[in-house]
């Protein structure tokens, strides 16, 4: 019976992150008219399983092996995070699906082993990269941003800038769909590899697949806010936030962590607006997005802690 309920909540954390995440990738481009919901579906979902399975492995350590994870206690991490990244994605707020997964994973931590033996190097070492990954993927937008002016001063015609953008839109947005595979698949099924549940490849295929069916069913409404309610942007500066972000991801699957899409592509794009003017930047949606991220980890850590609490 829980073998089954293992496969079930993988696959909706992949849906709850692809529904979520989807709109870092795409949204940008989708909002500006640069790329169709349909291409942009129909390439994300093709390099999201790719990025899955090539690099994947990479960063399920993170989260498989945070603590010790019984298959019981995997699926109560799975369904939290889960539940919460959907009842963010609802209100249209782009949240960190590594927040969710990790937190509901040190909220089982602290209570099976105790803040005394909580691994605190892991956290440390998260929470640093949580930390440094909006800051370099604003720092990464500026610098191609401006980069970016000084190339397209070379292009004569709007319609051949036009026509370039939208290509480049659709291959940066196909490299980011690889890199959130990549980085982020660990977030789905990394609990169920530590529990022995899945083998890493089986994990990494059923989290890219699901991501893939999330980002067809249910982003749009993310999509609207990532692509157009922080900072109004055109073509050019979608291309930028989009690779941006990209690099960003890569970034971090190397060293071994998965960090936030969406604290990079928020950061790209926080970036793109402080070199447009700080005035172009919309305060009420930033807070509302630092709101939902403190919501995130605080409610993925007391959720499962709480009804442990009270089950025992």
């Amino acid at each position: 019976m829980l073998i089954p309920l293992s496969f079930l909540a993988a696959i909706y954390m992949g849906w709850a992150l692809g529904s979520n995440d989807a709109a870092n990738i795409f949204g940008t481009g989708v909002v500006t008219g640069a790329v169709r919901f349909r291409t942009a579906a129909i390439l994300l979902s093709i390099f999201v399983v790719l990025g899955s399975i090539i690099e994947g492995q990479k960063t399920i350590g993170i989260v498989g092996y945070f603590t010790a994870l019984d298959i019981r206690l995997a699926l109560l991490c799975a369904f939290t995070a889960a539940m919460v990244v959907t009842g963010m994605t609802y209100f249209g707020i782009p949240v960190s699906t590594s927040q969710a997964i990790l937190g509901a994973v040190m909220g089982v931590s602290i209570y099976t082993a105790g803040f005394s033996a909580f691994p605190w190097d892991k956290f440390t070492k998260v929470i640093i990269c949580w930390l440094v990954a909006p800051l370099g993927a604003m720092a990464i937008s500026v610098a191609l941003y401006k980069l970016m002016d000084i190339s397209t001063r070379r292009i004569k015609t709007l319609p051949a800038f036009t026509l370039a953008m939208r290509i480049g839109i659709m291959v940066m947005g196909s490299y980011g769909a690889y890199t959130l595979g990549a980085n982020n698949v660990a977030n789905t099924a990394g609990v169920f590899v530590g529990a022995e549940v899945f083998t890493p490849f089986m994990g990494t295929l059923i989290g890219g697949l699901a991501i893939a069916f999330g980002a067809c069913t249910y982003s749009k409404k993310v999509m609207e806010t990532v692509g157009g309610k922080i900072v109004p942007l055109d073509i050019s500066t979608a291309f930028v936030a989009v690779l941006a972000e990209a690099i960003t991801l890569h970034i971090f699957t190397q060293v071994g962590v998965p960090v936030s899409a969406s604290q990079a592509i928020v950061g790209a794009v926080i970036g793109i607006g402080l070199l447009k003017g700080v005035r172009t930047i919309s305060n009420k949606k930033i807070i509302q997005i630092l709101i939902g991220w403190v919501l995130t980890l605080s409610l993925a850590m007391a959720i499962p802690y709480l009804f442990l609490l009270l089950v025992s």
